[in-house]
């Protein structure tokens, strides 16, 4: 990995600005006329270093796909200029870090229990209840699967974005 300077960052907004050069490296097939339509594939590693609650590097990766388009001609930018349009001449990366894990992610044995629960309770009928034990009324038994439904859903609609 190449480290690249940073030419400009901001605290608040907690973002950093990199220059690429290719002359850093001295590898002849990345340090080369790149033609027109090629792609070239790399990867960006960024180093994030937390300091609450524990001191930690927090390293992410993303693979990104460049395309190369040759320079316009006189007449491409003539037209260009008259039509109107913008050129793009940077590229970025956004890191989208959450601060929390979501409590519904914690508890996977709670909820496969009250899957389990739910699916019971759906496929249960009177007659398998044991004689010797109370039957509950119809009307407790499907509010009682209802909430092991709902519970179910809830614990699974906190973790889907």
């Amino acid at each position: 990995m190449i480290s690249l300077p940073i030419l400009e960052k901001d605290t608040v907004e907690s973002e950093a600005t990199c220059s690429w050069d290719s002359s850093i490296h001295s590898l002849s097939a990345l340090n080369r006329a790149t033609n027109n339509g090629e792609r070239i594939y790399a990867i960006i590693r960024v180093v994030v270093r937390l300091s609450q609650p524990v001191a930690v590097d927090l390293i992410l990766r993303k693979r990104i796909c460049i395309n190369v388009y040759k320079k316009p001609s006189f007449t491409e930018r003539l037209m260009k200029k008259i039509v109107g349009g913008e050129s793009l001449f940077g590229t970025g990366v956004y890191y989208d870090l959450v601060g929390h894990i979501p409590k519904a992610t914690l508890d996977m044995e709670d909820r496969e229990t009250l899957a389990m629960m739910a699916a019971r309770h759906t496929s249960t009928n009177e007659d398998d209840f044991d004689e010797k034990r109370q039957r509950p009324s119809p009307s407790s038994s499907s509010k009682m699967q209802s909430n092991y439904i709902e519970a179910y859903t809830k614990s699974i609609q906190a973790v889907e974005w």
